[in-house]
């Protein structure tokens, strides 16, 4: 693909095209630690995010779907120098919504001649042939594909991309850091997601539900800690019907051990109790991941293939919730809270960024 005289060596406007802004923690994570990166020759930098900036940040643009938000962004591409796709979001077609920002940023990147690469991004289960056709067109154009794991480069090859595609870690976890066993607050930090109710039931989900996975990690969790124990509930999304918040509260009063919630913090606020705490038990990728960066002993609760994905790249272990997580889920959660065994992870590094071919 020809750029023109767009692709320098050190660009000095970037923008950044992801899920941010939409009070989901893991994405505005991934955004920050993007912004960090690209930056990182002096470019300016601006995020295009949802209605909800994050920790009060301002976001460059803000995108509402409308027509003059997608006029808005065709002009912050052409003045870009460079743009990057993977500040949060997830590529498949669950819905409409989770993949046509992408592609039509990508689109718009191709019709400006405005270079573009896929950062850290995922790939989930893609079953639509229209889909696929709209990925490989947009992986196909990009100067670079970075993927956050083995299976989503293996998705992308399956729809037809045929390009070089890297796997790096999730921007999340660069930079790697263990806190001392001194500055652990919580025994346990626990993040469950309002996913599954019967008011409101998932398509193609045939795995417990919200009160099923609440009472089996109460009956686990108070196998396990007591009165004398600390557990940290930590909400990782506010947005409505889909508000962590809402199963965390409930399952408060179901538990022995004192508990301190974490429900309307920013993310560096979330990102500081998770770490400060010595397991982690999650629905959330990104708590998950969190815990990880922290070296504590991680087990997520696999309600979507991403969760098990990376667990196997990153090194935590992952229940899957399905038919039989009613009848063993809660002896294999306290089976690993009864665990001691050292959790060792190495530092990752981010990758270079795309228009570098050397440090």
């Amino acid at each position: 693909m020809l750029w023109g005289n767009k692709l320098n060596t050190s660009p000095s406007r970037v923008l950044i095209l992801g899920g941010a802004g939409w009070k989901n923690v893991g994405d505005d994570l991934i955004a920050c630690a993007l912004k960090e990166w690209a930056g990182v020759d002096g470019a300016t930098v601006k995020i295009v995010g949802g209605p909800f900036p994050h920790d009060n940040a301002e976001y460059g643009l803000k995108l509402a779907g409308d027509a003059r938000s997608r006029a808005r962004l065709a002009w912050e591409i052409l003045q870009a120098d460079y743009v990057l796709i993977g500040g949060g979001g997830l590529l498949d077609d669950r819905m409409p919504n989770f993949y046509r920002p992408f592609t039509r940023a990508a689109f718009l990147c191709r019709l400006l001649k405005t270079p573009y690469a896929f950062a850290g991004i995922g790939v989930g289960p893609i079953q639509n042939e229209e889909t696929k056709a709209a990925y490989r067109a947009a992986a196909e154009g990009a100067a670079r594909v970075l993927v956050r794991d083995e299976m989503s480069r293996e998705r992308l090859r399956a729809s037809g991309v045929k390009r070089n595609i890297e796997v790096t870690p999730d921007p999340v976890l660069w930079g790697t850091t263990s806190p001392a066993e001194s500055s652990r607050r919580f025994d346990l930090a626990i993040n469950l997601r309002n996913w599954h109710t019967n008011e409101n039931p998932k398509v193609g989900y045939d795995g417990p539900s919200d009160t099923e996975i609440t009472h089996s990690v109460a009956k686990a969790v108070n196998e396990v800690f007591d009165v004398s124990r600390k557990i940290a509930l930590v909400s990782m999304s506010g947005q409505p019907g889909d508000n962590d918040a809402a199963v965390l509260a409930t399952l408060a009063p179901m538990l022995n051990a004192e508990t301190e919630t974490f429900f309307d913090s920013t993310p560096a606020e979330v990102q500081t109790a998770i770490s400060q705490a010595s397991s982690v038990l999650a629905m959330r990728l990104h708590a998950c991941l969190l815990g990880a960066k922290a070296g504590s002993k991680v087990l997520g609760l696999a309600y979507d293939p991403k969760v098990a994905q990376q667990g196997t790249t990153v090194g935590f272990d992952a229940i899957q919730l399905d038919g039989e997580f009613i009848t063993t889920g809660a002896n294999r959660i306290s089976q690993m809270l009864r665990s001691r065994e050292e959790v060792v992870r190495p530092a990752l590094k981010p990758p270079l960024v795309p228009w570098r071919t050397s440090e």
